[in-house]
């Protein structure tokens, strides 16, 4: 394992991959322990960032860890000192869901197309090239688990498509003119298009388990649990 993180570091060093690269070392090191994990989330936008934190478990004790990357890839890696917890939102839920978070996976966004092309006789996908990406991730003594899915296939709306409908007839014209899509004149009212998959979606273990961790952050953070560790 500890080769193929460091070749992972390797080929991965400018892209998305670090935090988790940098995980996996982590992971390596605390091997020792009964049980180790990390739930992270990565966003591509107009530059890139990740924010992933990881759990360790030695039976009695149960720790946390944050770790911060921003900036694009010109900053350096955060680390934050480990808290001790009472865990009952990470390796617990896992234990008492394993099955379904195994069974289960997050359905694409989908919406009914002939509501923008009364022409089309299916529906249709859409996918966001800036989103983020939720990833679980447990490694114990006797088994693995990795599983993530895309925080835009678990919205009610394409609100993309919501902010793109306030744009003026005229600047419309202009994307005609380049030939960008334009997927029907109904683009022009402000009927974003609605994901089929939001409720099935929103029902699934792995989805409650995001929430759950989601919950269980804000509250450490908004209590200013996480110090800082500095580097020279």
């Amino acid at each position: 394992m500890k080769t193929d993180s460091i070749s992972v570091i390797k080929h991965n060093k400018y892209s998305v991959s670090k935090i988790d690269s940098i995980l996996n070392l982590e992971l390596f090191k605390k091997s020792d322990f009964n049980k180790v994990g990390y739930t992270r989330i990565n966003c591509v936008g107009y530059g890139t960032s990740g924010i992933a934190y990881l759990f360790w478990s030695d039976k009695s004790k149960t720790f946390v860890q944050k770790f911060e990357y921003l900036d694009n890839y010109k900053s350096s890696l955060k680390k934050y000192y480990p808290i001790l917890i009472k865990d009952s939102v990470f390796f617990n839920f896992y234990k008492n869901n394993n099955e379904k978070l195994k069974n289960e996976s997050v359905l694409r966004f989908k919406y009914d197309s002939q509501k923008t092309n009364p022409k089309t006789v299916s529906t249709g996908y859409i996918s966001r090239a800036h989103s983020c990406h939720r990833k679980f991730k447990i490694k114990t003594t006797v088994s693995e688990f990795s599983k993530e899915f895309d925080l835009f296939d678990i919205e009610e709306f394409d609100s993309k498509k919501n902010l793109a409908s306030n744009r003026t007839k005229e600047e419309m014209e202009k994307w005609k003119e380049r030939n960008w899509e334009l997927e029907s004149d109904s683009i022009y009212e402000n009927h974003p298009k609605k994901n089929i998959n939001f409720g099935v979606n929103n029902n699934l273990t792995i989805v409650e388990w995001d929430k759950i961790i989601s919950d269980f952050i804000t509250e450490l953070e908004s209590e200013n649990k996480f110090e800082l560790i500095k580097t020279e």
